[in-house]
């Protein structure tokens, strides 16, 4: 028996495919950032800065690069939410239909 309903799932499954169109955009660079930063500033000449900042003004190429790798993690791990998702939403159209023709 399903958990969710199939209205529930349809939601998930929305909100799922709109975070991948993000992704896909390109459109989450602070995202980056913070995982660039997770682990705090750096220290130089005892002045701080954040990792993001150094690899972004420093050398852009690898920024970008960076960016493009982590974003394809990303719509990797997406691409298998939503397919996980259009399976249980079968599931649950299936047993939904099923429990009428018991009625």
């Amino acid at each position: 028996m399903t958990l969710k309903t199939v209205e529930e799932i349809q939601e998930e499954l929305e909100t799922a495919k709109q975070r991948l169109e993000e992704l896909e955009n390109c459109d989450n660079e602070d995202e980056y950032d913070e995982a660039l930063d997770e682990q705090g500033t750096v220290s130089v000449g005892g002045l701080e800065f954040y990792p993001s900042k150094i690899l972004s003004e420093c050398d852009p190429v690898a920024y970008r690069c960076g960016h493009t790798d982590f974003n394809d993690s990303l719509i990797t791990e997406q691409n298998e939410l939503i397919e996980s998702l259009e399976d249980e939403l079968k599931d649950a159209i299936e047993e939904e239909t099923e429990e009428k023709k018991g009625v």
